[in-house]
């Protein structure tokens, strides 16, 4: 093993060992939650009401939904995960030990729906969906390893010009926010995100629906994990989310699950 593979593996290592260590601060009095990084303002709000309310300490992780399923299946700590689509919890659910579940509890929060945007203005004129596949037309996407970036491709592949979109694909972002913020800085013509990012950033973006026939709305949930030391603070938070917290997720852009 040459001394480059070494320095990776080390690196790797360390990295684990800090995840370890940063949840296990939280394992005695609060709790950890891998949240997705898109869902950062209204998670971190409704947190602060929880934390006002009872006491708890709350302290997350935010990264791309499929990186931080793959930081919690390797570490197995922390209490919570919230991912921006529902799939990946339910590969949660498929892929655990032997009883073949890492969820103990789940509950919907709120949908997420995809929209086009382009930087205010619209200077390359985009009207629809069909317009991302024009020659000459730039687009950045999110990671087909993150939950806007898999929604993006399904679209694509659903209407059968998954292909044609590649050629116009400039750049891919490891979170949601990152492309939103790559557009609204103008590097590119247009992208999808979720409408919550959007209306952060609105007075530097412009949006454009995609067709209802066409696009692919997901659900939010929330779930608390089987290796949870505070299982039964995690399934009050989980609780709070979707009761008082769903008021602040609606303030934010989201389209609430009603009960």
């Amino acid at each position: 093993m040459n001394s480059l593979k070494k320095c990776v593996i080390s690196l790797v290592l360390l990295a684990l060992i800090l995840i370890c260590l940063a949840v296990n601060i939280y394992a005695v009095d609060g709790l950890f939650i891998y949240c997705g990084a898109g869902l950062r303002k209204p998670m971190e709000e409704t947190a602060e009401l929880f934390t006002d309310k009872y006491g708890t300490t709350i302290d997350f992780q935010y990264n791309g939904s499929g990186a931080l399923l793959n930081q919690l299946m390797m570490s197995r700590t922390g209490d919570i995960y919230m991912p921006g689509d529902v799939w990946f919890i339910n590969e949660l659910k498929g892929s655990g030990d032997e009883e073949g579940n890492y969820i103990i509890k789940d509950l919907p929060v709120a949908f997420h729906t995809p929209v086009i945007v382009t930087p205010k203005g619209n200077p390359a004129g985009i009207r629809d969906i069909s317009d991302l596949i024009k020659p000459g037309v730039s687009v950045i996407l999110g990671d087909e390893n993150i939950a806007i970036g898999r929604i993006t491709a399904k679209i694509f592949k659903n209407i059968e010009t998954y292909e044609q979109l590649q050629d116009n694909v400039i750049a891919r972002m490891g979170t949601v926010n990152q492309v939103a913020l790559a557009l609204s800085m103008k590097q590119a013509d247009a992208g999808i995100i979720w409408r919550a990012n959007y209306i952060e950033l609105a007075d530097r973006l412009d949006l454009i629906e995609i067709d209802e026939e066409i696009n692919v709305v997901k659900e939010i949930y929330i779930a608390v994990l089987k290796f949870s030391q505070n299982k039964a603070k995690a399934s009050q938070f989980l609780d709070f989310v979707v009761s008082e917290g769903k008021d602040v997720f609606a303030k934010y852009g989201y389209r609430i699950i009603k009960d």
